[in-house]
């Protein structure tokens, strides 16, 4: 949170808003912290708030509104504040950003879909007809999964991703089979 703080501070030296109050109170660890750390009174906090920030929503912490203002926004994960930009929203709430940047927002269904994607280029030899592929993902049924008959990172076998080793499978079934070569498939 060093990270807010100077943040916060240096927002407020520009903006001419006091860093503390006439109690020698730091007017940065109300902001980020809250009342009770920056050890003052409830009333006191309503009416620094009221004065400098007369918009600022109810219910949102004073630090995410003043990095808002500034378009900002804090990610935990690597301790620094970024553009809004940089921040994926949430599907459900279409005006809210998560926590996370998309750089820290990488996650394990992620990476496995890159190592796939990756694997799928090293599979694909030079002579593969493209655009016979590409006909055949669009022309996959409702329900159904496109499948490696041998798959490109299995254990023991590896295929090749070229049009003779796809296949259609139920969603399920290519679930279950997951990066195995089963025999009575192909």
């Amino acid at each position: 949170m060093k990270v807010v703080e100077k943040f916060i501070e240096e927002y407020f030296i520009n903006n001419k808003i006091p860093l503390f109050n006439r109690y020698n109170n730091s007017h940065v660890d109300l902001c980020i912290y809250g009342y009770r750390k920056a050890n003052m009174s409830s009333a006191a906090t309503s009416r620094f708030s009221k004065k400098y920030f007369p918009n600022k929503p109810k219910n949102m912490c004073l630090y995410t509104y003043i990095l808002q203002l500034e378009n900002k926004k804090y990610c935990k994960n690597c301790d620094s504040i970024k553009n809004r930009e940089e921040f994926n929203k949430f599907a459900s709430k279409k005006d809210e950003l998560q926590s996370r940047c998309r750089e820290c927002d990488k996650h394990p269904s992620r990476a496995r879909a890159a190592k796939r994607k990756a694997a799928k280029l090293n599979r694909t030899p030079a002579w593969a007809d493209l655009t016979a592929i590409k006909e055949f993902y669009s022309n996959c049924p409702e329900g159904y999964h496109v499948d490696h008959i041998i798959p490109l990172q299995g254990k023991n076998i590896s295929g090749l991703h070229i049009l003779e080793n796809l296949q259609y499978l139920p969603a399920k079934e290519n679930q279950k089979k997951g990066n195995k070569f089963n025999a009575d498939l192909a």
